[in-house]
């Protein structure tokens, strides 16, 4: 978080975590030296990651779908005699 700090020193910074206690600050020290971070827990049993994967998967499927579509004009025919 140091560098991220350091790299961006105009503005505020929002973070958002997971609810995972390893990602919980134990003591309020570095917040405080670091007013303009900002830390954003997602809520307790909800998971980021799952709703990021529901969004990738959404848009495979249009995408699949999208591919899977004749196109009017270039299909092939085939001779069925030899």
């Amino acid at each position: 978080m140091n560098e991220v700090v350091a790299d961006h020193p105009d503005g505020e910074l929002h973070v958002v975590l997971d609810n995972l206690n390893t990602h919980k600050p134990k003591t309020d020290g570095w917040l405080r030296r670091h007013p303009r971070v900002h830390f954003h827990y997602t809520p307790t049993y909800a998971s980021w990651l799952n709703q990021v994967e529901c969004w990738f998967s959404i848009l495979t499927r249009q995408a699949l779908q999208v591919a899977s579509l004749p196109r009017r004009g270039n299909c092939a025919t085939r001779s069925t005699s030899s």
